[in-house]
């Protein structure tokens, strides 16, 4: 995403102005894909992601195949910025559902106005 939509660019900025660390998954391949997402969620210092809905839907679909994965590590995130496109009801409604706090910058990724809260390790894909 980083190369491809000026959200990551945004946070990218926002992350140097506010003194936050940038993590971008640690995967052979780009994107990554839902399980190795997962896995590198799992590094306790990020407490923050900012991502593409159709990444989000992949995430949820795993989520519920796979009965060793669970929302735990989505919830334990203080949020999860999107955007890019809008986040179907459905898939806000089970991640939120979860306990998984979302935040939209749908529409205003021109503008880059929320990122103003970066200011700890977080992972952008």
């Amino acid at each position: 995403m980083f190369r491809f939509h000026i959200l990551a660019f945004g946070a990218a900025i926002n992350c140097l102005a506010t003194g936050a660390a940038y993590a971008l998954p640690l995967v052979k391949t780009y994107p990554p894909t839902p399980k190795e997402l997962l896995a590198n969620i799992q590094i306790e210092s990020i407490n923050k992601l900012v991502s593409v809905p159709v990444l989000l839907e992949q995430l949820v679909y795993e989520l519920e195949s796979d009965r060793s994965a669970t929302y735990a590590l989505l919830s334990r995130l203080q949020f999860i910025v999107y955007g890019g496109a809008a986040l179907s009801d459905q898939i806000a409604r089970k991640l939120v559902d979860h306990g998984v706090h979302l935040v939209s910058t749908y529409g205003s990724t021109e503008t880059v106005n929320k990122y103003n809260y970066f200011h700890e390790l977080i992972m952008i894909i």
